[in-house]
């Protein structure tokens, strides 16, 4: 039984690296947008067109 509780808590330490990455990958996405944004009003359209490429 210990050993499914160890399991399940290293899981839970991934899932939640995981979702820590997840977060970080998230802000970058949404700073490149703004700087690129400024620079080329055009960019978000290809940005969002890239992101639905990329799902």
């Amino acid at each position: 039984m210990s050993l499914y509780k160890n399991k399940n808590k290293n899981m839970s330490d991934v899932l939640e690296q995981v979702f820590k990455k997840q977060k970080t990958l998230e802000q970058l996405e949404e700073e490149l947008r703004a700087i690129s944004e400024s620079i080329d009003p055009q960019f978000s359209v290809q940005f969002e067109t890239y992101r639905i490429g990329l799902l």
